[in-house]
């Protein structure tokens, strides 16, 4: 975090301002390749940046305006380095939700692939989304691109599918987070039938599903 970024942040606070985040063609190209990467860590690499950032940690190339800056944030009447970070948060969050929006729907035009293959991919990505979304407490936006996965799924590989049993269990997590314990647990349920029936009893998915259904029937 630059810590001219967090100037602008407080003068956009103080003054009651709209932010726009607008990043270079080159780092906004990084991002997506983050967010569609199907390496392991993208994701919460992301999340973990997004949920950790602090103002009081940012860099400047001349010390003396990172002092004043930060001054000027915890000086009385400012919103001091708890509720700057709090908003910067959010900031990034929003900003990131939007991202994933887009590249939703630039995915689905990519010409390279065949029309199964794209939406294939796009099941993935909705997936992955909605993994980053459900960390970041955005369930009902994490509900929107499950629900999107699931449908492709469903469509292209079947209800009987290990992968669509993978979205039935995310859904079924949201659905836990967000209270609804009946819909959580006919959403476990059927992700067990699934993995029982195409991975076994003894898979650690499997065991996944017994333990989140054990969960819900205890509370």
């Amino acid at each position: 975090t630059r810590i001219w970024c967090i100037f602008e942040i407080y003068t956009a606070h103080q003054q009651q301002c709209q932010v726009t985040i607008v990043m270079p063609p080159e780092q906004k190209k990084q991002l997506q390749y983050e967010l569609l990467s199907e390496e392991e860590g993208n994701f919460e690499t992301l999340y973990e940046a997004l949920a950790n950032t602090k103002i009081e940690d940012a860099n400047a190339t001349v010390e003396n305006d990172r002092v004043a800056i930060l001054g000027m944030v915890k000086k009385n009447g400012g919103p001091g380095y708890y509720g700057l970070n709090i908003q910067v948060n959010a900031l990034l969050r929003s900003w990131v939700l939007s991202s994933i929006r887009e590249i939703a729907r630039n995915q689905l035009e990519t010409e390279s692939l065949s029309e199964q293959e794209r939406m294939l991919s796009h099941s993935y990505f909705c997936n992955r989304a909605g993994i980053l979304l459900t960390e970041n407490d955005e369930l009902d936006e994490a509900l929107v691109m499950y629900h999107k996965s699931l449908a492709i799924r469903e469509s292209l590989l079947g209800r009987s599918h290990h992968h669509t049993a993978t979205t039935y269990n995310n859904i079924g997590e949201v659905l836990e987070r967000k209270g609804n314990y009946d819909e959580a647990l006919f959403m476990h349920r059927k992700a067990l039938a699934i993995r029982e029936s195409t991975l076994g009893l003894n898979n650690a998915e499997t065991a996944s599903s017994y333990n989140n259904i054990g969960y819900i029937l205890y509370v």
